[in-house]
């Protein structure tokens, strides 16, 4: 592949060894790696010290990475070894000096990208400083066919949406105020002068300085960079027109007399209904996620000031993570989790007639059961344009609250079949139960705050 070794260019090192490792999270793999080198060793011991449980056993997993990626000063390749055990994954260099311990390490070209607390921070790899202020779900760095890592951008999710990140982990667009569905990363090392991002189902552009070039407006976009070059082709509402960028990437209006080559067009069917379908999945996983179910109705500007509104949602949201404090809650974790998904400045703590009771300090579940895991179905999301520039983007979604059609509680074998089903536009085993709209906005973790919420008549749908 023409790689060769930093001494070929008379370095001596400086750089040291190439970082990034392919990662693998269910359900998709999205943090990039160059190349995993070596056969991941396992070593089970029975520990000796009989003042131990016999039956512990602690297990180790090495692997050694190799990695690749070039920039103006040369092509470096890099080792490291990665070791796990007991959940804690320690990075070491390929002689076996420490460098970082953490729920887990990637290692990247300029940065490493460390979890704790379930999030990734980047981190400088000369200063360990965080080089972001956004902690991301996951990271995602391209690699290109023969193996060599961009050293332009990045992506990384927080919560349900992406933003774009230089290779040196500083944070080119804040998933709160440009919320994407997907930022789409070239795999080949083409001269794109635009990066194809997705907001609310619709494609639009950005630069690799994460400035907006085109609104997302369109049902797909996208260029041919080798014969029709500085032309973006898109596809609006079913008309294909072009826009011309100029060398400041300025964006006149659609030249609808142009049409684009033939390999886009056969594209544009199947990544127009993937943005859709992606939306619609998203908006059904963050419903579960952040029990769209529980949240109170209220009008915007009119979040409820009473705290006995919010129990269910805030007792739902950490509902299998309790454990032997089952039924209780701090008056501090409802404070919290009110402040952080409503807008309520005065909280008034007090216990609804039925269901909780509070003592001053904790409130405490009278017997009772909760809900399943909701299922709702996306009928329309939009967009409300931002009056203030940097000020966080409104969403708009139109859902349906659905149950099973045979009338069951749904299982999570059923939730896994059903979201395949609205995957595909199957909704043939769901009831529709009510229409609901919910108005929220996304904070800095990428996480709903709840603007509004209200009942929509079947005539208004």
């Amino acid at each position: 592949n023409g790689l060769i070794s930093p001494l070929a260019f008379g370095e001596t090192g400086v750089k040291g060894r190439i970082h990034n490792v392919l990662k693998y999270k269910k359900p998709a793999v999205w943090v990039s790696a160059a190349a995993i080198a070596a056969v991941i060793v396992a070593a089970l011991l029975l520990l000796p010290n009989a003042a131990r449980d016999a039956n512990t056993i602690a297990a180790t997993v090495t692997e050694n990475i190799t990695l690749e990626y070039s920039d103006e000063s040369g092509v470096y390749t890099e080792i490291y070894l990665k070791k796990t055990t007991d959940g804690s994954v320690t990075l070491l260099t390929e002689d076996g000096a420490e460098i970082i311990t953490a729920e887990d390490v990637i290692p990247l070209p300029y940065v490493y990208a460390v979890k704790t607390n379930g999030k990734y921070d980047l981190l400088d790899k000369t200063s360990y400083t965080k080089t972001s202020s956004v902690a991301y779900d996951e990271i995602y760095c391209q690699k290109y066919p023969d193996g060599r890592l961009a050293t332009s951008v990045m992506k990384g999710r927080a919560g349900q949406y992406w933003g774009l990140i230089s290779a040196q982990g500083a944070s080119l667009t804040n998933p709160q105020t440009q919320p994407f569905e997907d930022i789409q990363l070239n795999t080949y090392e083409e001269v794109w002068p635009i990066i194809a991002v997705i907001q609310a189902g619709r494609y639009g552009a950005i630069d690799y300085n994460g400035q907006r070039v085109i609104e997302a407006g369109f049902d797909y976009l996208a260029m041919d960079v080798y014969n029709v070059p500085n032309t973006v082709f898109v596809l609006d509402r079913g008309a294909w027109g072009a826009l011309k960028l100029d060398q400041n990437l300025v964006v006149p209006g659609i030249d609808y007399s142009l049409t684009p080559p033939a390999g886009i067009i056969q594209n544009a069917a199947i990544f127009a209904q993937a943005a859709a379908d992606n939306t619609r999945l998203a908006l059904f996983d963050l419903a579960i996620q952040y029990r769209f179910d529980y949240v109170p109705f209220f009008t915007e500007g009119n979040a409820p000031p009473s705290s006995s509104e919010y129990l269910n949602y805030a007792f739902a949201m950490n509902l299998d993570n309790w454990g032997d404090a089952k039924g209780t809650m701090s008056k501090t974790y409802v404070e919290d989790v009110i402040q952080t998904h409503f807008k309520v400045i005065n909280i008034v703590h007090e216990a609804p007639i039925r269901g909780w009771n509070f003592d001053g300090l904790n409130y405490t579940a009278v017997a009772g059961e909760m809900k399943e895991k909701p299922v709702y179905v996306l009928n329309d999301l939009r967009v409300r344009a931002r009056v203030i520039e940097g000020e966080p983007v409104v969403y708009e979604a139109t859902m349906t609250y659905c149950g099973l059609a045979i009338g069951k509680r749904a299982s999570d074998e059923d939730m896994i079949r059903i979201r395949e089903e609205i995957m595909n536009g199957n909704y043939s085993s769901l009831s529709s139960l009510q229409h609901e709209s919910f108005m929220y906005s996304l904070n800095d973790n990428g996480e709903p705050v709840f603007i509004a919420h209200t009942l929509i008549d079947d005539e208004e749908l």
